[in-house]
């Protein structure tokens, strides 16, 4: 937990620049396929994609508090793995925090305090 802590205040200490441009993500029939596809998506490792479902899910329905933690997740998690990719270690190796990592970072607080935002009583966030 104190690496998770550590993580993010360094994230939003870190000034990231730029943006990605969102996938395109198939037509699916509701917010609760999308959901569950990016869950799935998110248990490959295939955090991008997973992000951009739990996006599309948030365009249906945006008071949903669990997609926008499902969502931060997948930042958070994505970023975990840049960080492990450029370092070789976990995340409380942070002295070169890849700053695609470091945007990721920023938007997983943001949907974070989204969900709570949402419901205060959120448990998981």
């Amino acid at each position: 937990m104190k690496g998770f802590i550590l993580l993010i205040t360094l994230a939003l200490l870190i000034a990231a620049c730029g943006s990605t441009q969102p996938a395109t993500v198939p037509p699916l029939e509701d917010a609760g396929a999308y959901v569950e596809e990016g869950k799935a998506l998110s248990e490959e490792g295939l955090y991008l994609e997973a992000i951009d479902h739990f996006s599309a899910a948030i365009d249906m329905e945006p008071t949903d508090a669990e997609v926008y933690f499902l969502r931060g997740r997948a930042h958070y998690d994505y970023a975990v793995q840049l960080v492990k990719a450029e370092t070789g270690q976990g995340p409380e190796s942070l002295l070169s925090l890849p700053e695609e990592a470091a945007e990721h970072m920023e938007h997983a607080v943001a949907d974070y305090t989204s969900a709570v935002e949402l419901d205060p009583q959120y448990a998981k966030a």
